[in-house]
């Protein structure tokens, strides 16, 4: 059953201790691995496991970036999100 009061996203901001995130939106990093993997992605060190919290704000946008590495989304409220998958080739 979901909530019908409206939260206000500043509440969340302040509340969770989100920071301004490099592509857009808001975000904490909650969790990070002390075990280290080898990414052949991009041939360097990496912590095997990393987990955030991230906020996007209605009329926010998240700059385009290249995903290299496994991602898991949970989405606990908000309009439905839009994903575009760029090829590279149009």
């Amino acid at each position: 059953m979901q909530n019908s009061t409206p939260i206000d996203p500043q509440s969340l901001i302040r509340t969770y201790n989100l920071a301004p995130h490099p592509e857009g939106g808001y975000y904490r990093e909650l969790y990070r691995s002390t075990l280290n993997v080898n990414s052949s992605a991009v041939n360097e060190e990496r912590a095997a496991v990393t987990h955030i919290y991230y906020l996007l704000l209605k009329g926010d946008i998240s700059r385009f970036h290249v995903v290299k590495h496994d991602e898991i989304w949970h989405v606990y409220g908000g309009a439905p999100l839009k994903l575009i998958q760029y090829d590279g080739e149009n």
